[in-house]
């Protein structure tokens, strides 16, 4: 409980803090109105000319499908393994090491309260548009899906932070763990189904999709899909499944890396 208050103490005030300046915000706003208003664009002339219907989807559901993509990645979790990074590079992390609180989950709090601003005054912006112009798809309209929202959002955000935290672990051995952010970003945006929706994927790659933390992260973008009321547990378990097997390699990377810095004397 003391480590939950001291996180909504660390997420309260960089909230704050970002509502002071609100670059990122704008910057964030102007990205999802062109990439995401352009790929709307671009899928909506596609299932025109297709008759309406593409691999057994409806335009709303896979509109709809990459709007919550979007949506959540300007929570920029992503960011989390460049400040790791950082910290390993400038020596900062050693200041981490005896206080109250875990550098990681302190660093995993810090993120969460430097996004959450963005996803605050975007996401209502964001759905409202939506609605506008784009049907919503029948299973938003449920209770399941309000029901599932909340759980798989917070599988999302928790296996994320664990893959980009694991990300910049690596800046230990590796000295600059940003070539491996490029792999694994690269590869969470293939198969979270942000460009092409996971519906449409070849059987072999919908499965690693499925399968894979790096599709797991982004299982949000699966709950627009009718398959969603029989699929969601599954998926779910799945997501909570990769969340253990992460944050035990975590917690290992984490504490060699604290040996090897003391071994090594930074």
């Amino acid at each position: 409980m003391k480590s939950l208050r001291l996180g909504a103490k660390i997420v309260s005030t960089i909230f704050r803090q970002s509502t002071y300046q609100l670059d990122w915000a704008i910057a964030d706003a102007i990205s999802l109105a062109v990439r995401c208003g352009l790929l709307l664009a671009l899928y909506h002339y596609t299932f025109q000319v297709k008759g309406g219907t593409i691999a057994g989807q409806q335009y709303p559901v896979v509109a709809w499908s990459m709007f919550m993509y979007f949506i959540f990645m300007t929570l920029r979790l992503r960011n989390l393994d460049s400040l790791i990074n950082q910290d390993i590079q400038s020596g900062n992390v050693e200041m981490f090491f005896n206080k109250p609180i875990s550098y990681l989950v302190y660093r995993m709090w810090y993120q969460i309260g430097a996004g959450s601003a963005s996803v605050v005054i975007l996401a209502p912006l964001g759905i409202i548009t939506m609605i506008a112009f784009v049907a919503a798809p029948a299973i938003l309209t449920t209770g399941f899906f309000w029901l599932t929202l909340p759980m798989v959002v917070l599988g999302c955000t928790i296996l994320s932070l664990l893959i980009y935290a694991i990300i910049g672990l690596t800046a230990f051995w590796i000295e600059d763990s940003t070539p491996v952010h490029w792999i694994v970003d690269k590869l969470i945006m293939i198969l979270g189904g942000s460009y092409l929706p996971i519906a449409f994927f070849p059987p072999l790659m919908k499965s690693i999709a499925i399968y894979s933390p790096f599709g797991a992260c982004q299982f949000i973008t699966s709950m627009t899909a009718d398959s969603w009321n029989t699929d969601a547990w599954k998926l779910i378990g799945i997501q909570w499944a990769w969340i253990l097997v992460l944050m035990v390699g975590m917690i290992v990377m984490y504490k060699q890396a604290r040996l090897k810095l003391s071994v090594n004397g930074g």
